[in-house]
């Protein structure tokens, strides 16, 4: 199961302390005397470690089950049910550490991440393939991976027969490129390094690539979309251990994100907005 770690998180503790919660969980299996209660001092522990790190939604799915639930009102005179309830939590235990550490090894990948909102597909002048991102951004040769949460994709979608005729030839053509690029669940190369302009002493650009965040299994949605786009920027921020930077031309989004404890480019909308690149 994939958790969603609490903002602010480390991502090193939190395994830490999922090993810790899964090992003594183990050993609790082989104790002989007084099972019932070593097993409630067990979950009082592990929500204890966990609390603080993961919200209340993957505490439950961790520790308190519905099994829990019957065994901590109903104390049981056999072992069978306290036992099959540990194999169970260590299972689980097992697969989320090592979701958590696959999911780690995604964002270790190297370069800069950002993640672009939808208002960012809609008001940018330039076509994405030829978006300078090395200069938007300020970050020279360093390679630039877009992550685009799925929701973001699912608006675009929404927004493709909607509007002005100029802004549905937009998000029609930032799909065409997303899937492209990105539609089989892959990370795609959007463009290539650059480094000739530095025979003309001017600013390198990284390549760029472009990945869509899919929604893992379960999940339940934000009700406001933006909301929903900062709490995946976090949750990539929170996994990968280093700064992700929400992309937007919206000035709500843009405090959602800072207050969350991301990095903000907000962009200004251009005061002639006829003139585009190739729309």
């Amino acid at each position: 199961m994939v958790i969603t770690p609490l903002p602010g998180t480390s991502r090193v503790a939190l395994l830490r302390n999922l090993r810790a919660v899964r090992d003594s969980a183990r050993n609790l299996r082989s104790t002989m005397r007084d099972q019932w209660q070593s097993y409630m001092n067990w979950t009082i522990e592990a929500e204890r470690l966990l609390r603080s790190q993961v919200r209340e939604a993957d505490v439950d799915l961790l520790i308190r089950t519905p099994r829990y639930l019957v065994i901590s009102t109903n104390p049981p005179t056999g072992r069978l049910l306290i036992d099959a309830e540990l194999d169970a939590r260590v299972a689980t235990l097992d697969d989320t550490i090592a979701e958590l550490e696959q999911a780690a090894n995604r964002w270790d990948q190297g370069g800069k991440l950002v993640v672009p909102d939808t208002s960012f597909f809609i008001n940018h002048p330039t076509k994405l393939e030829r978006t300078d991102f090395s200069r938007l951004l300020e970050c020279r040769e360093m390679p630039v991976r877009l992550v685009i949460p799925m929701v973001v994709v699912d608006e675009l979608d929404g927004l493709k027969k909607a509007g002005p005729q100029q802004r549905r030839w937009r998000v029609g053509y930032a799909i065409a490129v997303l899937d492209r690029v990105a539609g089989r669940g892959e990370r795609g190369r959007l463009s290539d390094a650059d480094f000739t302009p530095l025979d003309r002493g001017e600013t390198p650009r990284g390549e760029v690539t472009l990945e869509i965040l899919l929604d893992p299994p379960n999940h339940t949605r934000l009700p406001i979309n933006d909301d929903e786009i900062v709490d995946r920027a976090v949750g990539v921020q929170t996994t990968a251990g280093r700064d992700v930077t929400l992309l937007t031309y919206d000035t709500g989004h843009a405090t959602r994100g800072r207050v969350a404890g991301l990095e903000v480019k907000k962009l200004v909308e251009a005061e002639e907005p006829g003139q585009t690149d190739g729309y």
